[in-house]
């Protein structure tokens, strides 16, 4: 990111938390009659401690702790579910059915979704089988993987089982849709070394997502080449009998790459062999549906991970989690093996997809 940019997004993600904050807090100062004084104080206390994920980041590079990270995170993943509660305590509150048993009910809610969120967080991802009918001359069994945000809040151990169980499917091919890295590689690299250890029978591919792009300097390629990975951003490989073409996050222009035509990318579209898109982000499905992509996987939502985020991205795509089918073309878009920000979920869990084509 350029300073402008930096800038822009810290204002953006902070007046974001800010309004999060106070309509929670709000609704439990007037319901439990709180002093006035406290409630300046809970609010920048909160605001503070969701503050410190950026000093907790930068902190955790220079001396491998990620603690204070991990409580701002946990601060921030609050907060997001805060919000809803509070919305629902004021809507309560204006149609004057506000009582303190009611207060204290949303409370308890409010606490048990984050012990929850907590808790389903560290689960291993879920494994989901889908087969689909591509009118492939030879079967090829998928792994669709996305997201994997190693941002120094997950453990070499935890990489390590997604790998084991990745391995025991014993998949043809292995594709990535994006977001490998939130730090430097060099803070991660026992991370990456259990990823290397993944085994495909063909290849192992992937694209880029845009959290590839807010680094200063673009050593993606580098780093997928050192797990075993094929960049695949504007290219196209073939695999038995079907093709695979990759597309750049649309967050690739501020490193001057840019996404080219799909119409450039398929290979002998009269052959009618299976094509199969690895686009990060679903919002381009129904463009692609219209080029007779056979399959496109992507990620980016994570399945809405956290309230209110899933009714946010609803506005921007329909393609929020799971498998949808628009002009004859079929798109799965996988809820992120793993979290972004806050180690926290709800409601949807993380997820490995075993694609079988036929």
């Amino acid at each position: 990111m350029t300073k402008t940019e930096r800038i822009i997004f810290y204002i953006m993600v902070h007046s974001a938390i800010c309004i999060a904050i106070i309509l929670p807090v709000s609704y439990v100062y007037f319901t439990f009659k709180l002093n006035a004084s406290l409630l300046p104080f809970i609010i920048l206390s909160l605001f503070g401690l969701t503050s410190l994920y950026g000093f907790g980041d930068s902190l955790g590079q220079r001396t491998s702790n990620y603690t204070i990270k991990r409580i701002a995170a946990i601060t921030m993943g609050t907060v997001s579910i805060g919000f809803p509660i509070g919305c629902i305590g004021l809507i309560i509150k204006a149609l004057q059915m506000n009582t303190i048993w009611i207060g204290i009910c949303l409370l308890s809610a409010w606490a048990a979704l984050v012990i929850l969120s907590i808790i389903l967080e560290q689960l291993p991802p879920t494994i989901t089988q889908k087969t689909l009918n591509l009118n492939s001359t030879v079967p090829l069994h998928v792994i669709h993987i996305s997201d994997l945000h190693l941002n120094g809040l997950n453990s070499a151990k935890k990489i390590k089982r997604w790998v084991e169980k990745i391995n025991q499917l014993q998949p043809d091919v292995i594709v990535f849709t994006g977001d490998l890295l939130d730090i430097p590689k060099e803070c991660v690299k026992q991370e990456l070394a259990e990823l290397a250890k993944l085994t495909a029978k063909f290849d192992k591919l992937a694209v880029s997502g845009n959290h590839e792009f807010y680094f200063d300097s673009f050593n993606y390629p580098e780093v997928l080449a050192s797990i075993g990975f094929k960049y695949l951003d504007n290219m196209s490989i073939t695999i038995q009998t079907t093709q695979f073409i990759g597309l750049p996050d649309i967050t690739a222009k501020r490193k001057n790459i840019y996404r080219q035509k799909l119409s450039q990318l398929i290979k002998d579209p009269e052959q009618n062999q299976p094509v199969i898109l690895l686009d990060h982000r679903p919002d381009g499905f129904r463009h692609a549906s219209h080029f007779g992509i056979s399959l496109q996987l992507s990620g980016h939502t994570h399945g809405g991970q956290l309230p209110p985020w899933k009714t946010l991205i609803r506005l921007k795509t329909r393609f929020i989690s799971g498998l949808y089918k628009l002009n004859n073309s079929y798109i799965y878009t996988n809820r992120g093996t793993n979290g972004w920000g806050p180690p926290m979920r709800l409601f949807k869990p993380s997820e490995i997809t075993s694609i079988h084509l036929k």
